[in-house]
């Protein structure tokens, strides 16, 4: 998590919060802040404005300072659809998986128009075409 800037031009990180992950004890904050799982796009900056990305990685970070730790594209997939939570222990990430939440699993219903689908992971309504569920991505069963 930096970049360089020499001039007004360079590169930096521009954040982006996507979850958040609860109240946790930030080391370098000494104190408890909330941490985010953030987009991370290293941008390309001229007169200190941001233009395009080079690249995007995702992090759990403090939401206050930005200090955190990169995370690979399985752990972010794991956040983002709650079958893993964090823990701040002595300034290391701890990864637990959560338990599947039965209160969010919905069967297959039906109605007086035939059989309405609903996504077994969130809960959404899903159309009879649909491939993907447009509320949480996960594939349609």
């Amino acid at each position: 998590m930096g970049g360089f800037t020499v001039n007004g031009c360079g590169t930096g990180d521009s954040f982006y919060p996507k979850l958040n992950l609860g109240n946790h004890f930030c080391k370098i904050c000494n104190s408890i802040q909330e941490f985010d799982l953030m987009e991370v796009k290293r941008k390309v900056k001229v007169l200190y404005i941001p233009t395009f990305s080079l690249n995007t990685k995702y992090a759990v970070a403090c939401k206050k300072c930005k200090t955190g730790y990169y995370v690979d594209d399985s752990i972010r997939d794991e956040l983002l659809y709650g079958r893993m939570s964090i823990e701040v222990q002595s300034g290391q990430i701890i990864y637990k998986k959560t338990a599947a939440d039965s209160s969010k699993v919905i069967e297959n219903k039906t109605n007086q128009y035939g059989l309405t689908k609903y996504c077994k992971y969130c809960g959404s309504r899903i159309g009879s075409d649909q491939i993907f569920c447009f509320s949480c991505g996960i594939k349609a069963e």
